[in-house]
């Protein structure tokens, strides 16, 4: 079974939009520590 083009497309950016999502998450977690320390 070939899947749809576009959701071939979707799974294969999914790896590089979690890792943006994780990189924003952990930059804000920093953020609010430097907050809390500051």
């Amino acid at each position: 079974m070939k899947l749809p083009t576009r959701l071939e497309n979707d799974i294969r950016k999914l790896p590089t939009r979690l890792e943006k999502l994780l990189k924003e998450q952990i930059k804000f977690e920093i953020h609010s520590i430097e907050g809390m320390i500051a």
